[in-house]
């Protein structure tokens, strides 16, 4: 997750700021991971989706919706996974305004 000029690495930004301990290196491994598994995904859509010259290769639509929503969801997942990592890790320097706007997301996205 970049901040908002794509500088660098935000949540590596924020867990840096905290003493060394083992359970930010493994959010910040298992976030890293979720990352890589979704930009797999997405570019696997785009190649789906490129021109094929022989009509015979191309994906049915119905193969298509289900690649887009895989992809989504995952998004959706490593948001989730984000926000916990942020309300567990950076509690302290929260504003509760914050907490309560990063709780709020996550009381939205609980699977029905």
């Amino acid at each position: 997750m970049r901040d908002a000029y794509g500088s660098g690495p935000l949540l590596e930004a924020i867990f840096q700021r905290e003493p060394p301990q083992t359970l930010n290196a493994a959010v910040l491994a298992h976030i890293r991971a979720r990352h890589a598994v979704d930009a797999a995904n997405a570019e696997n859509l785009i190649a789906a989706r490129e021109p094929s010259p022989n009509e015979q290769y191309r994906l049915p639509p119905e193969t298509l919706g289900y690649m887009l929503r895989g992809v989504f969801d995952g998004w959706r997942r490593a948001m989730d996974f984000n926000e916990l990592a942020i309300l567990t890790v950076g509690d302290r320097r929260l504003t509760p305004q914050a907490r309560e706007l990063l709780i709020a997301s996550l009381e939205r996205n609980v699977p029905a």
